[in-house]
């Protein structure tokens, strides 16, 4: 009986055994097929218990088809996100490769590699490092083929996620060479491979670089047709990115909506969505939409919440987001509640997310500081910035932005003496950083990556100098405010044409007059309402940026155009004369309603620059008068006190003056303020003017145009004769066809002869020719746009317009008929371009078109705008004399100056500007450039001959013209002899 007990436990073992074996063997198969389904949360559970069952037999298989069961099963592990599963699992099947095949094998290559991307995602990347560095060395036994590009490309991301972005770029660079050796780029891995690229070089701040690789690996996407699959959704938005990063905020928003889109029609999962609305919130904050971007924010932290563990990193980005942008909308405790949760969740998961939980801790810290825990906030921004320093270094334009945070922070808690010093460290880093990228940046990027740290320079600096009172700080401020920042722009695309045209190389000149000639083309394109363009003006746009790219690229070959943004308050100092000072005037805001100037000024024997606090501009406003119907500033006791009186101390024993407005100072003439009559005064678009004037090569060719005595009425047939016989002079087709499409819907009225300016122009010539100038006189019907536009590129050294000018502000513009259609045009321009199609000079058949009559095709129609002045190449003109009205005027900028023919002269290369700042009296304007002429004609400088004709206009005719409103409008600047 015993015995018959125990062979029936025996044999119910045995089927036991043989059920649990059947058992096993079924969830092997159903986990196989799960895993070809990719449906992985079935697959790992069915394979584990495979596994499982076969461990509790005594005989555990140690063959090659059990490590690739345990193999799938790692990997479907790892794509639910069981991390610590998949390693086990991982490791499994790479020793039964290794105890089977041998460690120079292929199977057991590829299972390392898949091990090492396990260890990645659980966060510890160095051991991913590690492991798939052997995995890439036994690859590459078999051959530099796509399976060790592969290996390469998986190190990259490795290196990506601990911060080392150049070695990230190093494998990605290598593998994709691999991939061109083969000729394999036309395949997805490639584009995928671009994209990689790309981000690591965005993350590296080489934005330029990232911006050309995603837009390839965008093309590439679309030539292969992959446009409704996810990834190409996602390389949309790092594309918005990168144009972001740029500072192209529309941009990157307009990119950033169209993958919203794409994703709300199915593409990609809701995690995916959750992401790319995650980066839209991004490119709204950047933009300064905040409510659009906390509403983006929200909708991905709710769909996030349903998809992934609220614990993750990539939930804890989308609530850091949300503290910065309610801290931006003045929401602190809600922003506190989200960066001290984001914050938690970083320090759980530091390797995951290194960078992210540093920009993690500077939003905090910039929540505490607004709170006004400023301790807490200094303290989390050195951590900060010590883990920036560690991760990229100090030349990165993070550590910058960085010591800019800590500045502010330190700055609040009253800690000045580190503020300025964080301050400066944070201007030298950054302008390392912008002068490397515009050295390879075209116009119109150079720009937008401006904009992010302008106001750095030209706000915060000051300002903090202000605050502080530190007299050492002035030396900072100097060099970086006012020598490097202000008219930055302007500078560096006067250097980069002026190398260009200068470098003799007939290939680049004639790539720079295709750009020209494209550029005119855009205006005239731009000139049409949007349903009568021939041409796609937004692919014109894109073409011209590329050809300005290349001739960047070209100029580096024949110099640095960026050597002068560089020059430093010494360089400034060593050119004064014994008695002489330079005074940079500099504006900027100080809470909401005030505005405040001060002044740093610099002589012979000082140690650093020396600051004055003179007044707020509302005490400035307060002294506007009212002159033949436009607001002015006439010179008063009242203004001398403000500009002049607090520098007293600093002005004695000064004879020489050079000073550079800022703000409402531009458009006052305070050369001519009470008390300064008996001192020379030199206004310049820039102090850095006395060192680069110094060693600037000087025109010879001593040939003039002179235009006046304009007939605006000149018939359309007149008008075709002139343009034909002026064209005949022209070398360069780009200087005609094209004509400002907004000028003659802002001129009130049209235009009547000025008389007077036909004796200005003769009398001009007169004495010109009696000192060897040769003259061009043009006037009547011979005074055409044409003409004008025809002395570009010719050297002509002097050049007077006695003429009608105009400058309309924003709000005159729109109240003017038509105004719809400035509206409509003004998203096709950028600000700059815009203000300057608002200012300019009539010439002959104007009132053609201020009639609406029009003009013949191929014809320009008399009205030159500030825009198209500013295209011409008027480089080796030292001097331009504008006899009108307004001249002097445009649309004042923080940090560029004023928009206005004064910029389009100088963007033209023009040295010496003579201009006005208000409307003037015809005659009283003869009379002064008569004098004028005839003081040049008797070999004195142009400084002296103005101030001397201008003494002359108040005394003649018994005093006639003695009220300033007659003389004081006429101002000269950049005359630094």
């Amino acid at each position: 009986m015993k015995n018959r007990f125990i062979v029936f436990l025996l044999s119910l073992l045995a089927l036991t055994a043989l059920a649990q074996q059947a058992k096993g063997q079924d969830s092997r198969e159903l986990g196989v097929e799960a895993y070809r389904q990719e449906n992985y949360e079935k697959a790992a559970s069915c394979l584990s218990k495979y596994i499982a069952s076969s461990e509790n037999d005594n005989n555990t298989p140690r063959d090659t088809h059990f490590a690739q069961i345990c193999s799938m099963a790692a990997f479907a592990s790892n794509k639910i996100g069981h991390y610590e599963e998949a390693i086990k699992l991982g490791r499994r099947a790479t020793d039964i490769f290794k105890e089977t095949l041998g460690e120079d094998n292929r199977e057991y290559a590829n299972e390392l590699s898949n091990l090492a991307s396990y260890y990645s995602d659980y966060g510890c990347n160095d051991t991913a490092i590690i492991i798939g560095t052997r995995a890439r060395d036994i690859r590459k036994k078999f051959g530099e083929g796509k399976d060790y590009a592969e290996s390469l490309v998986c190190l990259a991301t490795y290196y990506d996620r601990i911060g080392k972005y150049n070695e990230a770029i190093d494998m990605a660079v290598k593998a994709r060479e691999i991939y061109k050796h083969l000729n394999d780029t036309a395949r997805i891995d490639y584009a995928e491979l671009e994209d990689k690229l790309a981000v690591y070089h965005s993350r590296n701040a080489q934005y330029q670089e990232a911006l050309k690789l995603e837009e390839r690996a965008v093309s590439r996407y679309r030539d292969l047709g992959r446009e409704n699959e996810s990834k190409y959704v996602a390389a949309l938005s790092n594309l918005a990115g990168f144009y972001s990063d740029l500072g192209f905020n529309e941009k990157a928003i307009d990119i950033g909506e169209e993958s919203i889109r794409l994703r709300k029609k199915g593409i990609g999962e809701k995690k995916d969505y959750a992401f790319s609305l995650a980066a839209l919130a991004n490119y709204y904050d950047n933009g300064g939409r905040y409510k659009e971007a906390i509403k983006a924010a929200t909708e991905a932290m709710e769909t996030y919440r349903h998809v992934i563990d609220t614990m993750s990193i990539d939930y804890a980005k989308v609530e850091v987001k949300l503290a910065g942008l309610h801290s931006r909308t003045g929401e602190q405790q809600k922003a506190l509640q989200y960066g001290e949760l984001a914050v938690a969740k970083f320090r759980r998961n530091r390797n995951a997310g290194r960078m992210e939980y540093l920009i993690s801790l500077n939003t905090l810290a910039g929540i505490y500081s607004d709170l006004g825990n400023h301790a807490e906030a200094i303290k989390l921004g050195t951590e900060v910035l010590d883990g920036i320093k560690e991760l990229f270094g100090t030349a990165h334009p993070w550590y910058a932005s960085t010591l800019w945070s800590l500045s502010e922070f330190c700055l609040r808690g009253g800690e000045n003496d580190k503020a300025t010093s964080f301050a400066t460290a944070a201007a030298r880093c950054l302008q390392d950083d912008v002068i490397t990228k515009f050295a390879s940046m075209n116009g119109s990027d150079r720009s937008h990556y401006w904009d992010k740290y302008s106001s750095f320079y030209l706000i915060y600096l000051p300002r903090l100098l202000y605050k502080s009172h530190d007299e050492k700080f002035a030396e900072t401020v100097y060099n970086q405010t006012a020598l490097f920042a202000k008219g930055l722009l302007l500078s560096a695309e006067i250097e980069m044409t002026r190398l260009i045209k200068e470098s003799g190389d007939e290939v680049a000149t004639k790539k720079y007059e295709e750009l020209r000639n494209n550029r005119t083309e855009l205006n005239r394109l731009l000139e049409k309402p949007i349903e009568e363009r021939q041409a796609d003006a937004d692919s014109l746009q894109d073409i011209i940026n590329e050809q300005e790219r290349e001739l960047v690229k070209m100029s580096k070959v024949y110099g640095d155009y960026t050597q002068n943004m560089r020059l430093t308050w010494k360089d400034v100092q060593e050119c004064l004369p014994d008695d002489g000072i330079a005074v940079e005037f500099l504006s900027f805001p100080v809470g909401t309603d005030s505005i405040i100037y001060l002044a740093l000024t610099v002589r012979k024997g000082y140690e650093c620059p020396k600051t004055t606090v003179l007044f707020e501009e509302k005490d400035l406003r307060s002294e506007e008068k009212e002159v033949k119907g436009q607001k002015v500033y006439m010179p008063s006791e009242a203004l001398a006190r403000l500009v002049w009186q607090p520098l007293e101390k600093e002005l004695t024993g000064v004879n020489n003056i050079y000073f550079t407005p800022s703000g409402k100072l531009y458009n006052v003439g305070i050369e001519y303020l009470p008390s300064m009559e008996k001192r020379n005064l030199y206004r310049l678009s820039s102090t850095r003017e006395l060192p680069l004037r110094r060693n600037a090569n000087h025109n010879t060719n001593n040939t003039a145009a002179l235009y006046g005595g304009i007939r605006y009425d000149t018939d359309t047939t007149t008008m075709v004769a002139e343009s034909r016989m002026a064209q005949s002079y022209q070398q360069e087709e780009w200087a005609y066809n094209s004509r400002s499409r907004d000028a003659s819907l802002l001129l009130r009225s049209k235009p009547f002869y000025l008389p007077a300016t036909k004796e200005e122009v003769e009398s001009a010539k007169h004495s010109l020719e009696k000192c060897g100038v040769r003259c061009s006189l043009l006037t009547g019907t011979k005074a055409t746009e044409e003409s004008f536009k025809a002395l570009s590129g010719k050297g002509v050294r002097l050049l007077h317009v006695a003429t009608h000018g105009f400058y309309y502000s924003p709000e005159d513009a729109y109240r003017m008929p038509h105004s719809s259609t400035i509206i409509q045009s003004a998203s096709d321009l950028n600000e700059e371009d815009l203000s300057l199609t608002r200012s300019g000079l009539l010439f002959s058949g104007a009132t053609n078109t201020l009639d609406s009559i029009g003009v013949p095709e191929g014809v320009d129609d008399g009205i030159l705008t500030a825009k198209e002045i500013s295209q011409l190449d008027l480089r080796n003109m030292d001097l331009v004399v504008l006899s009108a009205c307004q001249t002097g005027l445009g649309d004042i900028t923080q940090g560029e100056g004023v928009f206005g023919l004064q910029r389009a002269f100088k963007k033209a290369g023009a040295q010496t500007i003579l201009m006005s700042l208000w409307k003037v009296d015809d005659d009283a304007t003869q009379i002064l450039m008569s004098a004028f002429y005839d003081n040049l004609s008797r070999g004195i400088d142009k400084h002296r001959a103005f101030l001397e004709a201008l003494q002359h206009l108040r005394t003649t005719e018994n005093g006639r013209y003695s009220d300033p409103q007659d003389w004081a409008p006429f101002i000269m600047m950049d005359a630094t002899e």
